[in-house]
């Protein structure tokens, strides 16, 4: 089985704001256009920032100052950058509704009593200066809205399991659902582990929320699954293993890197009689001087979108030869 390189199918510079602005996160909403949050450089730091708890270092579940955000949205037409209400957020997932509206989610939520938990989602609606808080849960691997303006949170296993003080001594956490969809307004409409799901999600490794549906991919079993709009769920058995990202057309699909494998390497799979067949590697080319451990990854239907510092470089499976 001979490998294979995957070519970008196009690289755009990104169009930053000048004046040291760093960049916090990239994203792709449901049309396909680039998101950068950024903020000055202070910002950016305490927007990542960690802590010790116990034996461990962990993610801030919030800043103890709000810190101002901006999103640049770019397009094919041009760039459109938006200055967002200050926040607390930090280790921010972001994506875009259909009338130009924002959603911010946070990675981490800490309950410290039944009145004081993190609201770790900001709802911010298209030219307003305020945002609605909510919560959507700790241990967030995900964040993606679909063409119905539903936001679907995918969660590892601290947020399936409890931490931060969910689920002990807290109640249950939102992250116990493994994936969870709730509407515009924040509102929870269906949790995947439920009493009828015929597998349990312990870590949601992926997940790619596209006009087909939600696919995800997840742990303890590795398999991949298909969420339909009526909330249905089939499984797809397969061999990959560690994965973080792929892309689908709902019969093909690429992985990145299992455990173990440079972070340039993909794998081909196809899907057949219910299982998906590995078909061969390949290799991701970056363009030169891009590091593979700069850069980041969404993945959205067939499209693997990278960014780096400078650019946004796109990967369409329609293009890509099997072999």
């Amino acid at each position: 089985m001979r490998n294979a390189t995957w070519e970008p199918a196009s690289v755009e510079t990104l169009a930053l704001q000048s004046g040291g602005v760093s960049i916090v996160g990239t994203s792709v909403d449901p049309c396909g256009n680039a998101l950068v949050l950024t903020a000055n450089k202070d910002d950016q730091a305490k927007a990542s920032e960690k802590e010790t708890r116990g034996i461990g270092i962990f993610p801030k579940s919030r800043s103890p100052s709000d810190l101002a955000f901006s999103l640049t949205v770019q397009r094919d037409a041009g760039a459109e950058t938006i200055s967002l209400p200050p926040l607390n957020i930090t280790f921010p997932y972001f994506d875009l509704f259909s009338d130009g509206g924002c959603l911010l989610v946070g990675a981490r939520s800490s309950w410290r009593s039944e009145s004081d938990f993190d609201l770790n989602g900001a709802l911010i609606g298209r030219g307003t200066k305020t945002a609605k808080r909510v919560c959507f849960g700790d241990g967030i691997e995900g964040v993606g809205i679909d063409n119905l303006d539903r936001i679907w949170v995918s969660y590892f296993d601290e947020g399936v399991f409890g931490n931060f003080g969910w689920s002990h001594p807290g109640p249950i956490g939102l992250g116990a659902g493994g994936i969870n969809c709730f509407d515009r307004e924040g509102k929870l409409l269906w949790q995947h582990n439920n009493e009828d799901a015929s597998e349990h999600i312990d870590d949601c490794y992926a997940m790619n929320v596209s006009s087909s549906g939600v696919w995800f991919y997840f742990y303890s079993a590795f398999k991949v699954a298909r969420v339909t709009e009526d909330f249905s769920v089939e499984y797809f058995e397969t061999s990959i293993g560690g994965a973080n990202s792929f892309v689908t057309d709902g019969h093909r699909f690429v992985f990145s890197s299992q455990y173990r494998e440079p972070t340039t390497t993909f794998h081909a799979t196809n899907l057949y009689k219910g299982k998906l067949v590995h078909r061969r590697k390949l290799s991701l080319i970056l363009p030169e001087g891009t590091s593979p451990d700069q850069i980041r990854m969404t993945a959205r239907g067939e499209k693997l979108h990278v960014f780096s510092d400078r650019h946004w470089l796109i990967y369409d499976l329609a293009s890509l030869d099997y072999g």
